[in-house]
């Protein structure tokens, strides 16, 4: 029975460290992959400046290399074995490490920021980005969401299927 706590006890580490990583990614904007060889990005707002980041870079940290989104842009997206490169109308790159994932981020004034929502258009390849509360929206066409691993929800009904048993066990 003290086995079985301990191993509940665990398993619940893990996952509880696997949720605080997952929503510290969440911080940085969702990630996002190109459903095509071309994204297409439609800036209204002017006044604010979107940078595209690696997806490995949940911070937004620009001296890790970034690519500057113009007001309506064009990005190709190219295979290159294990990294992607994504360049934009202006010529300018960007290597995406190991993935074709990728962040996109405004900047506040005092820092870069993630979107904070998006509403899906067109069909299932557009979105309209929320940044800063809704302050300020992107429209981004030919990509999408990266889903959240289906092993972390494998995880959280294994761990309700042990506390079952465990529960089980002590009733009898």
């Amino acid at each position: 029975m003290r086995s079985i706590i301990i191993l509940l006890s665990v398993l619940s580490g893990i996952c509880l460290s696997t949720v605080v990583a997952a929503s510290t990614v969440v911080g940085g904007g969702t990630v996002w992959e190109a459903t095509d060889g071309d994204i297409n990005t439609f800036n209204f707002n002017s006044t604010h400046s979107f940078k595209i980041f690696d997806d490995d870079n949940s911070g937004l940290n620009p001296s890790l290399g970034y690519l500057l989104l113009q007001d309506f842009d064009k990005l190709t997206v190219e295979n290159l074995d294990t990294n992607w490169r994504m360049t934009n109308l202006a010529g300018d790159s960007l290597i995406l490490t190991d993935s074709g994932y990728f962040r996109i981020g405004i900047y506040d004034g005092a820092g870069w920021a993630g979107d904070t929502s998006y509403i899906p258009y067109g069909g299932n390849s557009g979105y309209q980005l929320e940044f800063l509360g809704g302050a300020a929206t992107l429209m981004v066409v030919d990509v999408q969401p990266v889903p959240v691993p289906a092993a972390l929800y494998l995880m959280f009904s294994g761990m309700l299927g042990i506390a079952g048993l465990v529960r089980r066990r002590t009733r009898k």
